[in-house]
């Protein structure tokens, strides 16, 4: 009997049991989210690491975790596989991957001979819900793969009374450990307090992580994913981000494994072995070396768009997105985005203000240097041809909030979702 998990990266496993092998979440092509992304450590050759698969999951369409260019390379070697994902009402993955020439098909559940496989959408009834959870079982022994699934109580006992109902032993529970996106390096300059926020961030996540552990019943433990570094310009934020070692978890979790790097070693979920563990932290020397490889790479920006801050015509652009994304908004009081846009030389050249709120629509161009008065709000700065490309739909929101891509000063310093999916929608297409 077969029942093993193989760690090759990030959040990209391969599960193998007695009648298939399922490929999950597979990320190895650098500078994804616009450019600024990297992988670290390193993998060589993935294609051939990974090996012959049956299936691959998708879980959401991140690019960390939806990583076209790969997979069609994967066909290249492999041949085509069958693509599933979560079944969300809204399935932003499926009409991506249509674009990209690719076929992933949105399932419920699949039992092939002895094996089950079912993906639970974590939904929270929000327009910009994305993320799923997969269980895989055999013989009554489960793997529950959680991704980057925020912790929603409701998405929890759903799981938990599907494994219940069905006297199901989890053998595994891989789920995140450390949090991604901008926050806290692009909101802050003093390094005191991107420090101290860091650490908060760091500390916010392993409590997450702990509650996962507290509400599933497993044998291990698997922290996986959110592991990347910023290249280019973003370099000098890498040590602000709040993203732990994976290591630093076996430090409050008994039953955590890290699986040593290079994509081999695997938990043996049959006989309770592990083939190979990471036990130190990275290196700073391994670090610091990958850190030189990365700092002199372009965003996409730099390398695609060619135009000067006046030759854009912003107020025309501003107004059509603001019109749609207004059209979307799920909020019902005042919100404030200033649009701090600065040339070629980074310096601040335009500002343009809106209101988020469905019920008070607000749009002008912003002469005032007072932008205290102008609460609650967050103020972008952001380069004028990465703006360009968010407008025009070149490039997508989430994907610049995420690749830390522009920054961002709050009033109060208080995150509000509802006023970040909004700007998801701002564009004109």
């Amino acid at each position: 009997m077969k029942f093993k998990v193989r760690y090759i990266y990030s959040a990209c496993i391969v599960i193998e049991t007695d009648n298939l092998t399922i490929l999950c979440d597979p990320w190895f092509t650098d500078g994804i989210y616009d450019g600024s992304w990297f992988q670290f450590p390193k993998l060589k050759d993935p294609i051939n690491i990974i090996g012959d698969v049956d299936i691959i999951y998708v879980s959401h369409i991140h690019p960390d975790h939806y990583d076209p260019k790969f997979i069609l390379k994967y066909f290249d070697k492999f041949g085509t596989k069958r693509i599933i994902t979560g079944n969300h009402k809204k399935n932003f993955l499926v009409y991506k991957a249509k674009s990209d020439g690719l076929v992933v098909e949105p399932i419920d559940q699949l039992e092939i001979d002895k094996t089950i496989i079912s993906i639970f959408p974590n939904n929270t009834n929000s327009i910009g819900d994305i993320d799923t959870a997969l269980l895989v079982t055999q013989n009554e022994k489960g793997i529950l793969n959680l991704n980057d699934c925020l912790y929603n109580q409701s998405h929890v006992e759903e799981i938990n009374k599907y494994i219940n109902n069905n006297k199901i032993s989890l053998e595994l529970l891989c789920l995140g450990y450390t949090g991604a996106g901008p926050y806290p390096q692009t909101y802050y300059d003093d390094k005191k307090i991107l420090g101290k926020k860091a650490e908060l961030k760091k500390k916010q996540f392993f409590e997450q992580y702990s509650n996962f552990t507290k509400f599933f019943e497993s044998r291990f433990h698997l922290p996986f994913a959110g592991k990347y570094i910023l290249g280019g310009d973003k370099n000098v934020l890498n040590n602000y981000r709040g993203v732990a070692d994976a290591v630093e978890v076996k430090s409050f979790d008994s039953k955590a494994i890290v699986i040593k790097d290079g994509g081999k070693d695997y938990i043996d979920l049959i006989n309770k072995s592990v083939s190979a563990q990471r036990k130190n932290l990275y290196s700073n020397d391994i670090y610091t070396a990958r850190l030189q490889e990365i700092k002199n790479e372009k965003m996409l920006y730099e390398k695609e768009i060619k135009l000067e801050i006046n030759s854009i015509p912003f107020t025309r652009l501003l107004s059509k997105a603001y019109d749609k994304a207004i059209s979307k908004s799920e909020y019902d009081h005042d919100y404030y985005f200033i649009f701090s846009i600065m040339d070629n030389n980074q310096i601040i050249n335009k500002r343009f203000i809106l209101n988020c709120n469905q019920n008070n629509k607000n749009f002008s161009e912003l002469n005032s240097e007072n932008l205290s008065k102008f609460s609650p709000s967050s103020e972008i700065i952001i380069d004028s041809r990465y703006f360009f490309g968010l407008l025009t739909g070149i490039y997508h929101w989430n994907n610049a909030l995420i690749g830390s891509q522009y920054k961002c000063r709050r009033v109060p310093d208080v995150y509000k979702r509802e006023s970040y999916d909004f700007l998801n929608f701002l564009s004109i297409i």
